[in-house]
């Protein structure tokens, strides 16, 4: 079954981050694929990355990116846009979308992740 959710951010000042959007995948989780997507203004210097842990639960958990959905290098935030979209391959349990706004403020900032089963 696909896991979806969405978070609508709303506004995000300039050079702003947001990591709120969290998704526990499961203790032994079957997910393939997770796909993160950005919808708002373009703004220059913004990222899009989807990070996990293996210890989401914890007060302070210990994030890093995720691999690339094909390949084993890490993957990489896309180009500035109105919709960004990135693809990653999960390999721990607790997985979040880190979006860092660029120089433009956003004013309707969404980010979205989904996570596809094998």
């Amino acid at each position: 079954m696909t896991a979806h959710r969405r978070l609508a951010v709303g506004a995000l000042a300039i050079s702003g981050a947001n990591s709120a959007l969290v998704m526990d995948l499961g203790r032994e989780h079957s997910f393939r694929e997770l796909t993160a997507v950005k919808r708002g203004a373009a703004s220059v210097g913004e990222t899009l990355l989807i990070q996990q842990a293996h210890n989401g639960e914890a007060e302070t958990p210990t994030w890093v990116t995720c691999p690339a959905a094909a390949g084993g290098a890490l993957a990489e935030s896309p180009a500035s846009g109105t919709a960004m979209v990135l693809s990653a391959r999960p390999t721990a349990r607790w997985v979040r979308v880190l979006f860092t706004n660029g120089a433009t403020a956003q004013t309707a900032l969404s980010l979205e992740l989904t996570a596809w089963p094998a």
